[in-house]
């Protein structure tokens, strides 16, 4: 089963998803030239990172044309995704730097263009501090999220879902 493709809107610190990226295995695989990852989303069908955002600035911009199947313009800060933008995302997955102003900005760049799901943090949901333990219970938090969406038969329709 072929990966799907998805964004991912996070940190600008290379760190933080190096530290992340090891925690996916064994659902994820990592490979990829330049220490570009490839990520395979244990799902029911797996996910495929193309491309990360690291601004909801950015993403107003970017994710647009990430939504039409077309490469966006060159940024000046690295992108961590595979950068193959052959297929349309079918998932936006946003992290906890990102809440309703900053989803609503990068939705409003999207208008009429989206027709995926736009996962968010739910902050009410109880998480450990940040530190050990923490980018584990998010990731969970995603996986679960994902298979409800594809459970659902979900992955084609616009909205914003709670992780």
């Amino acid at each position: 089963m072929s990966p799907l493709p998805v964004i991912t809107c996070g940190s600008t610190d290379p760190r933080v998803f190096n530290a992340v990226k090891p925690l996916y295995l064994p659902e994820y695989e990592s490979r990829g030239g330049q220490n570009q990852p490839l990520l395979k989303v244990n799902t029911l069908t797996p996910s495929l990172v193309i491309h990360n955002v690291t601004s909801s600035t950015s993403g107003a911009l970017e994710i647009p044309l990430l939504l039409q199947g077309l490469a966006p313009p060159i940024a000046e800060e690295h992108n961590w995704g595979n950068t193959d933008y052959s297929k349309p995302p079918v998932a936006v997955f946003a992290g906890a730097l990102y809440g309703d102003r900053e989803i609503d900005e990068m939705r409003q760049g999207c208008k009429k263009l989206s027709s995926v799901p736009w996962l968010k943090m739910d902050m009410t949901v109880p998480r450990p501090p940040l530190g050990p333990g923490y980018a584990e219970h998010v990731v969970q938090r995603i996986k679960a999220c994902m298979k409800k969406i594809e459970a659902e038969k979900m992955l084609e329709q616009d909205g914003v879902w709670l992780y």
